[in-house]
Order: structure tokens, then C-alpha cells, then sequence
């Protein structure tokens, strides 16, 4: 599981997407 500046941004569609991965 990987975590960028932009997902702290974008946590809501981020974390679906990174916690997916």
C-alpha cells in the first residue's frame, strides 16, 4: 500500500482506490 501528499487531498476516492490496491 502505497500513500502520496495528493491522496491526503483526494482521501475520500483515494482511500477506495489505494485500500483496493
Amino acid at each position: 500500500m502505497e500513500w502520496y501528499p495528493e491522496a491526503a487531498a483526494n482521501a475520500e476516492r483515494y482511500t477506495q482506490i489505494v485500500w483496493y490496491k
